[in-house]
């Protein structure tokens, strides 16, 4: 049944079939082989006597014809194996072509469907806020705690960037590495102050939610800080924080307009790390779930399309017009499909165009 198909359970099976086919392949060469040696010895002049030849020519006959089972056998077993090899990728093309093709309500019933249900909504993000996240399980003294240690970690980031600001600014730096690496200490000191400021948070929720499993709101933050590191690395390459100066060979403003839809790459996929790491699906309606599936395609549409748009002025072969028509009638294709409810197929095609464009 493809509505309740699960192509995980079969593809096991397809490796072992694929060990079955190699091995009856094996078998019928060996025994090709061999069949082959015999008919050369049985059409080989024997200079045997007369009444000793019959008795090697019958063993030389059995033995052939015990080869030629073997070989019939391993010629059905390979038969039987690509037949059910067949079998299952027909399968899995099913499950495949109904899940992509599946269709669910559409931006129009959705966005009906959440004015009418907009009254549940402050309860579903207070249940992902206190349940979800966990932040129930903070006290008044955590909180306490929480706060101080993020103001002291803001205000100490402060200081510090603006001391490694002025020892960046004694001398400049001469030559790639010495450059990098000045950029590098400048964009870091540029996010100083939200990440210390966000690391002493998530030192303190470490402390005050249960260590087992690692609470959501933890992830949430440790996320963020993978995604300021991110910044501060692109940024570093493409687009140097004052006082460092650019130091890469490609045209400077080209590199600035790179750098910012990295930026915007970036956050997508910072979305999608939240989205699935603090279970957030699991607190809202299905309507509420596909209003923000919606916005964020959306978002992503034109983030992409963004990106596109920027690969005008790189170098070839990466202008090809053709190639960007292409990319953005795929873009635009995909936001549709969305809206008109095949989310199954937006999701596959969406999740294929922005792996590309970050490799």
């Amino acid at each position: 049944d493809p509505a309740a198909g699960n192509t995980d359970a079969l593809d096991p099976w397809d490796r072992v079939l694929g060990d079955i086919r190699l091995n009856a392949q094996k078998c019928i060469d060996a025994r090709l082989e061999a069949i082959n040696l015999l008919k050369v010895t049985l059409n080989s002049p024997d200079d045997a006597l007369p009444s000793e030849a019959p008795v090697p020519l019958q063993q030389t006959g059995k033995q052939l014809d015990k080869l030629q089972a073997e070989m019939a056998e391993c010629q059905t077993l390979l038969l039987e194996a690509r037949t059910l090899g067949d079998d299952i990728r027909s399968a899995q093309q099913n499950v495949l072509k109904f899940r992509l093709l599946g269709r669910g309500p559409d931006l129009w019933t959705v966005a009906i469907t959440n004015l009418r249900q907009a009254n549940t909504l402050p309860a579903a993000v207070q249940a992902f806020l206190l349940d979800r996240m966990q932040i129930k399980h903070l006290r008044s003294i955590s909180w306490t705690l929480l706060v101080m240690l993020s103001t002291l970690g803001v205000g100490l980031g402060l200081w510090w960037r603006r001391w490694w600001r002025s020892r960046l600014m004694q001398g400049p730096a001469e030559g790639i590495s010495a450059a990098l690496s000045t950029s590098l200490q400048a964009c870091f000191a540029r996010r100083l102050p939200l990440i210390l400021g966000l690391t002493a948070a998530t030192g303190v929720l470490l402390l005050a939610l249960p260590a087992v499993p690692v609470p959501p709101s933890v992830a949430l933050l440790i996320s963020v800080l993978v995604y300021l590191g991110g910044l501060t690395l692109s940024q570093s390459l493409l687009n140097p924080c004052p006082p460092a100066v650019y130091f890469l060979g490609m045209d400077p403003a080209y590199a600035r307009a790179i750098s910012r839809r990295i930026h915007g790459l970036l956050f997508l996929v910072l979305a999608l790390i939240l989205i699935y790491s603090t279970g957030i699906r699991d607190t809202l309606t299905a309507e509420h779930w596909y209003l923000i599936r919606a916005v964020f395609f959306t978002i992503a549409t034109l983030q992409l399309m963004w990106l596109v748009s920027t690969i005008h002025g790189a170098p070839s072969p990466l202008n090809n017009r053709k190639l960007r028509g292409i990319i953005v009638l795929l873009l635009l294709a995909g936001l549709v499909i969305e809206l008109l409810g095949y989310r199954n197929l937006s999701w596959y095609l969406f999740r294929g165009l922005i792996g590309t464009a970050l490799l």
